[in-house]
């Protein structure tokens, strides 16, 4: 007859067989909280909400030709938001090469940067003519000037790049 204390399950004790854990008798209403606990614990990092990471603004490198306003149209942004954005003191004064965030609400315009292994920035020296340049990097006049869209009067001047 039970009293009050009694375990509601046998115990084992020294005189009863060694059961294996896997056999000892539990409580079917601890196996449920044990398993509900297990399966929160391993479900807290699949249940927890991790913030959604916001996109990187698109990065345009400003080719020959380029001025601020015709980027922001092409891209379908405003002068006034690349300028912000890129921290610009003067607008009127980007350069080949530079790279540029570009502020859109349409970041599938946005070219992605190509990388150019073979190409180098020079930054043009007084003196310095394009022959002595294409002789320098092992190129030719008509190469340098493709590349850099300068029309064949084109002088070089002091800081170009």
């Amino acid at each position: 007859m039970k009293q009050n204390g009694d375990a509601q399950f046998p115990i084992p004790n020294s005189q009863s067989p060694n059961l294996p854990i896997c056999q000892l008798p539990i409580p079917r209403p601890l196996i449920l909280v044990l398993l509900t606990l297990a399966w929160l614990i391993g479900a807290a990092p699949a249940l927890a909400q991790e913030p959604t990471p916001t996109p990187e603004p698109p990065v345009y490198i400003v080719q020959p030709g380029d001025t601020l306003y015709t980027i922001a149209q092409r891209f379908d942004s405003t002068v006034e938001a690349i300028v912000a954005a890129n921290d610009i003191a003067d607008p009127s004064l980007i350069s080949v090469g530079q790279k540029l965030i570009i502020p859109t609400n349409q970041p599938e315009l946005v070219p992605t940067p190509e990388p150019h292994p073979n190409r180098r920035l020079h930054r043009v020296r007084p003196g310095e003519t394009l022959p002595a340049l294409a002789f320098r990097y092992g190129t030719t006049v008509w190469i340098l000037r493709e590349t850099n869209d300068l029309s064949p009067t084109a002088p070089l001047w002091p800081g170009q790049e």
